[in-house]
């Protein structure tokens, strides 16, 4: 199935999934590779700034690309599933729900569970980047970071980091969240061996750092074996 493409900042439309990163600044890609609808929440952590994303619930196969972040900028990413609107407008999701009643987040967390990614991205003058993917508020999507390094001055190879589990084997039945029709959505955060077994880079303090000065970093919901080349 073909891509759709919703360019930051651009909003337009595209059958193509190939795209080259941006100079000079450090970007951020986020792909839903489901074959269901994921709303993506970017919070910022204490002391950086909110990025230029306007929220969205992004249909399968569809992507967000070219979402400029400021060297310096630090987060968290996650997915929430499952999302409705009531006759009130009301929006809620069953997992990842971030409380705001809004396809906007107004900086909750992720309830009652949700994989996330984070991103400590170092200055323009120098540092590393660091990324990672966090269990701490439990499991809800596959996901993989991946670097691209744009820059010309790359220190190397940075690795991505993917975190794929069956709930179904991988969740205990008191950690489960379940959708209608006793459907496994995702998995509370706890102390879930087997889960941190199937994920042993996310369960891993500290992540991956990556010594680029411009990078893009993709967030890939659903990941597949392409997506350890983020140019695809």
């Amino acid at each position: 199935m073909a891509a759709v493409l919703i360019l930051c900042c651009d909003l337009r439309s595209s059958n193509s999934d190939d795209f080259s990163p941006s100079p000079k600044a450090d970007t951020l890609n986020i792909k839903n590779k489901c074959s269901y609808r994921v709303a993506p929440v970017i919070a910022p952590k204490p002391g950086s700034q909110p990025l230029s994303f306007t929220p969205v619930e992004l249909k399968g196969y569809e992507y967000a690309l070219g979402i400029p972040v400021p060297h310096g900028w630090s987060g968290r990413i996650w997915g929430r599933t499952d999302c409705t609107t009531d006759d009130s407008g009301k929006f809620t999701c069953a997992t990842g729900d971030c409380g705001s009643g809004r396809l906007e987040c107004g900086g909750g967390g992720p309830a009652p569970a949700a994989t996330v990614a984070e991103l400590a991205l170092g200055g323009k003058g120098g540092g590393a980047d660091a990324y990672g993917i966090s269990l701490a508020d439990g499991y809800n999507l596959p996901i993989l970071v991946a670097p691209y390094e744009t820059s010309q001055g790359g220190g190397g190879h940075c690795t991505p980091m993917r975190c794929v589990v069956d709930l179904d084997a991988a969740c205990p039945p008191e950690q489960q969240v379940k959708a209608s029709g006793g459907r496994v959505v995702a998995c509370k955060a706890g102390n879930s061996e087997s889960l941190k077994k199937a994920c042993p880079e996310a369960a891993a303090s500290g992540g991956f750092s990556c010594a680029v000065v411009d990078n893009t970093y993709t967030v890939t919901f659903c990941p597949d074996s392409s997506e350890l080349d983020p140019r695809y």
